[in-house]
């Protein structure tokens, strides 16, 4: 009688959270359109209400749209808290362009496992993003364009990478705590990056990264550790291995992120001081593909740390001295 009392009280909880999302998203196939409607050359200026009012003003103004467009994809929780903090501490950090976040998920949290593993959100947010990038060169062929994703946030851009057209190309694309296998071949989405695919990775955040995607999976369907605690493998084939050697900059968790709220832990590399030190450097660079470096003494006094074995932007600054 008890166990049988007990597995009401389990499952009560989870049939009011499924009904409560049919009741307040609709239908979950064609939520991910709704949210993310093809973007149109005259709503490129809009501002993101995801920006916190305390945030340094709009980050969509015409003015920063002439110097860049960064797009932030966020994971499978969708808008929250702790992502509050990771598009104005982008500006904070001295970037100039236009900050843009893409939330494509239903806006249900309890829903995040399947969002986590809906192939056809990812594909209605992948879509989303090929259009505001299309949209947005078409009007500034020559600013940059860079991408951002958190956690399953990270295979959304690489279906959208994969998916533009033969000779599109963007600037960067940056990836914080990927849930996606170390295994993804990175080829096609490395071929559309003129400066390639920075992956930020902790090993360290052993609950999401190990044991939940060894469990639920990886964004892109794989039961492995993903590449946001262990870092993306390269391949055998030569021709694809020297397009990973070339444009693949695996950043490993360093000691000195813990200054910048960043312990290693899942949600701790999107908070507003790590985006500023950490992830607008990359940003503010003007560099060719290889080597990477950070040029301003400003910036390599800000990284002068212990270097490790993995790409870091410290190395980087040693380099470039």
């Amino acid at each position: 009688m008890f166990r049988h009392a007990f597995r009401n009280a389990v499952r009560l909880p989870l049939v009011l959270a499924i009904v409560c999302a049919g009741c307040t998203s609709g239908p979950v196939a064609d939520t991910p359109t709704q949210r993310l409607p093809v973007v149109p050359p005259t709503d490129l200026t809009r501002h993101h209400d995801a920006v916190r009012d305390d945030s340094p003003g709009d980050l969509m103004t015409s003015e920063r749209l002439l110097q860049g467009y960064t797009i932030v994809v966020l994971g499978m929780n969708g808008e929250s808290f702790f992502s509050d903090g990771l598009a104005p501490g982008i500006v904070e950090g001295g970037y100039t362009g236009a900050v843009d976040v893409i939330d494509w998920t239903t806006g249900f949290w309890p829903l995040s496992i399947y969002h986590l593993r809906s192939p056809g959100m990812h594909d209605a947010g992948a879509r989303a993003i090929v259009d505001k990038i299309t949209a947005y060169q078409a009007l500034h062929p020559h600013a940059e364009v860079n991408l951002i994703g958190y956690s399953a946030g990270a295979a959304v851009i690489l279906e959208a990478l994969e998916e533009l057209p033969s000779g599109s190309e963007i600037d960067r694309a940056i990836f914080l705590a990927a849930a996606v296998s170390p295994l993804h071949d990175l080829g096609p989405a490395l071929s559309h990056c003129r400066q390639g695919i920075w992956n930020y990775y902790q090993p360290q955040d052993v609950p999401a990264l190990w044991a939940g995607t060894l469990l639920i999976g990886t964004a892109d369907g794989a039961h492995i550790v993903s590449a946001g605690a262990i870092g993306f493998f390269p391949p055998f084939e030569s021709e694809t291995k020297s397009l990973y050697d070339a444009k693949l900059k695996n950043c490993c968790y360093e000691l000195a992120m813990a200054r910048y709220g960043n312990l290693g832990g899942h949600f701790q590399c999107m908070n507003r001081k790590f985006a500023a030190g950490w992830v607008a450097p990359l940003l503010t660079e003007r560099n060719s593909v290889t080597p990477p470096s950070v040029t301003t003494p400003t910036v390599a006094a800000h990284y002068s740390m212990p270097t490790s074995p993995n790409v870091s932007l410290a190395s980087r600054v040693a380099k470039a001295k």
